[in-house]
């Protein structure tokens, strides 16, 4: 230290804990009191609260429609954490895993049971599109023996059945 100069130090002492404070830590009767005060966060709010970003109170209906004399209206459609949104989503995606898993048996049963020309021709098919649903289309069509083989147009510009011969 420089004689002279006076230091005043850099941070102020910190007090021991009050005895109301540390009571408080080990005994849960002494917090919930503190506890009471928090204020709870609605699990939704209604939709006049949500488009004028208010604070809604989840009452039906809320004070803020009531102070601003509006509809107060649930959709608790929107709340994406609840069970029944998970259940629809669920639902939603076994459909389509149950389609995949069908096409996926119809490719396979296609192309165990379809000659060279008509197997070259699905090769050609799938590596000239990139959709299922023209995919699909020539498998059914090649799956029940059809002699056109779905001609027409096709992803890209391509023509089914123009160069296999098959129409």
């Amino acid at each position: 230290m420089n004689q002279g100069s006076s230091q005043v130090p850099r941070f102020r002492p910190i007090a021991p804990r009050s005895k109301s404070e540390s009571s408080a830590e080990f005994n849960p009767a002494a917090r919930t009191s503190e506890q009471s005060h928090k204020v709870r966060r609605a699990p939704i709010a209604c939709m006049p609260c949500r488009k004028h970003r208010t604070k809604c109170s989840t009452e039906q209906p809320c004070a803020e429609c009531i102070a601003h004399n509006r509809e107060c209206v649930y959709d608790h459609a929107a709340d994406k954490r609840r069970k029944e949104h998970i259940e629809r989503k669920e639902q939603v995606f076994q459909t389509q895993l149950d389609e995949c898993q069908d096409f996926i048996k119809k490719l396979l049963t296609c192309i165990r049971h379809v000659n060279d020309d008509r197997l070259n021709y699905l090769i050609e098919v799938i590596r000239s599109t990139d959709d299922r649903e023209v995919i699909e289309t020539v498998v059914d069509s090649l799956s029940m023996g059809s002699p056109d083989l779905g001609k027409g147009e096709g992803a890209e510009g391509y023509r089914f059945g123009d160069d296999m011969g098959f129409y």
